[in-house]
C-alpha cells in the first residue's frame, strides 16, 4: 500500500512539474505576443505617417508643377 502511495506521489510530483513548466511557457508566449502587438501598433503608426508625408509631398509637387505651368503660360502671353 505504501508503495502505491509513493508511486502516486511521484507521478503527482512529475505532473505538477510539467504543469509549472507549461505555465511558464504560456507566460513567455503571452509576453512575446504583447511585444508583437506593440510592434504591430508601431508599424501601423509608421504606415500612417508615411502615407501622410507622401500625400503632403504629392500636394507640394503638384502645386510646384501648377505654379511652373502658370509661370510658363504667363511668360508665353507676354
Amino acid at each position: 500500500m505504501n508503495e502505491k502511495i509513493c508511486n502516486y506521489r511521484n507521478e503527482l510530483y512529475e505532473l505538477k512539474e510539467r504543469q509549472e513548466s507549461l505555465d511558464y511557457k504560456i507566460y513567455e508566449m503571452r509576453e512575446r505576443s504583447k511585444k508583437i502587438e506593440r510592434l504591430l501598433d508601431e508599424r501601423r503608426n509608421l504606415e500612417k505617417e508615411i502615407a501622410y508625408l507622401s500625400m503632403k509631398i504629392n500636394e507640394i509637387t503638384q502645386k510646384t508643377k501648377d505654379q511652373e505651368e502658370l509661370r510658363m503660360f504667363e511668360e508665353g502671353e507676354e
